[in-house]
């Protein structure tokens, strides 16, 4: 539990809620493209009972792919407000570079959860049915809540902050002089150019193909632990997996280079070469994490 006085935890949360809404409306963790990847994989590794629960809870028609990033269209922007402005300090956990995690920092102690380590563990309960959600249809909304958010923690840059919005004011020129930012730089252009150059357009085409890289270790860790309940995995479990997230986002800023005179970094092409293969590595173990919590909730 943090040991933040209660005042203290209510600035900290609104500090970092008017932060987060200074993101540009276009950052979207992994993109639209990102999130149905990790959506397609965790899919292909459900156990038919889980899935069976899966299409209960979803509407007609829909699917984990076709909601994943439902939950960006809630938060809104600076410029254009969502209908759910609480939902924003879910999607990312603001660990300062060059720091490790300090729950009471950088998590701390909230009743609707004040960073995407919580809303994990939240819409866990909340899909094991061991407490309330926040909203009608609650279950139905956790699971779509779930989908988004565990693919926001495997983004990197969603588990750093650099006084920058996690990457969003570090211009960056990109491949064909574009300007881009850090933060879309691995929401959603390591992964285009990727897509790019195996000519591969259709993102659960590109899932399948990372799917047959898994070895036989990691879609056992898809399977939930032996239990005739639901169960939840720890909340030092999903902390773990956003220290992780950390450190390749700690390379991520390193490999950066110098600032140009003009304010704008020019990593060249060396940084994809550098960092594609984490973020297909992260994609693998959203996918994977997903399939896993579904599995143990959805029983």
């Amino acid at each position: 539990m943090s040991t933040l006085p209660t005042a203290s935890r209510t600035l900290a949360a609104v500090t970092a809620l008017l932060a987060a809404l200074t993101f540009p409306a276009t950052a979207l963790a992994w993109g639209d493209r990102g999130h149905t990847i990790v959506a397609h994989l965790a899919t292909r590794m459900l156990a038919p009972d889980t899935s069976q629960e899966v299409a209960e809870l979803l509407a007609q028609g829909e699917t984990l792919e076709s909601v994943a990033s439902w939950a960006d269209g809630l938060r809104g922007s600076r410029t254009a407000p969502g209908i759910r402005p609480e939902t924003v300090l879910w999607h990312f956990v603001d660990i300062p570079l060059g720091k490790v995690y300090d729950a009471a920092r950088d998590c701390p102690d909230t009743p609707n959860g004040s960073c995407v380590i919580s809303a994990v563990v939240i819409f866990q309960d909340v899909l094991a049915k061991r407490r309330p959600g926040y909203y009608t249809n609650s279950r139905y909304e956790a699971l779509k809540f779930m989908v988004h958010f565990v693919g926001d923690l495997h983004q990197p840059l969603h588990c750093v902050d650099d006084n920058d919005a996690g990457g969003n004011f570090k211009k960056i020129v990109w491949f064909d002089d574009r300007i881009e930012n850090l933060h879309a730089v691995w929401d959603e252009e390591i992964l285009a150019e990727s897509m790019k150059r195996q000519s591969i357009a259709d993102p659960a085409a590109y899932a399948d193909q990372l799917f047959a890289q898994l070895t036989p270790a990691q879609r056992k860790e898809a399977e939930p632990t032996p239990s005739t309940k639901p169960t939840v995995l720890s909340r030092a479990t999903v902390e773990g997996w956003a220290k992780a997230a950390h450190a390749i986002a700690s390379g991520a800023y390193a490999d950066l280079g110098p600032k140009g005179p003009d304010t704008f970094y020019r990593p060249g092409p060396a940084y994809y070469d550098h960092h594609r293969a984490e973020v297909d590595e992260q994609l693998k173990r959203a996918g994977i994490r997903l399939a896993r919590i579904l599995n143990e909730t959805l029983r």
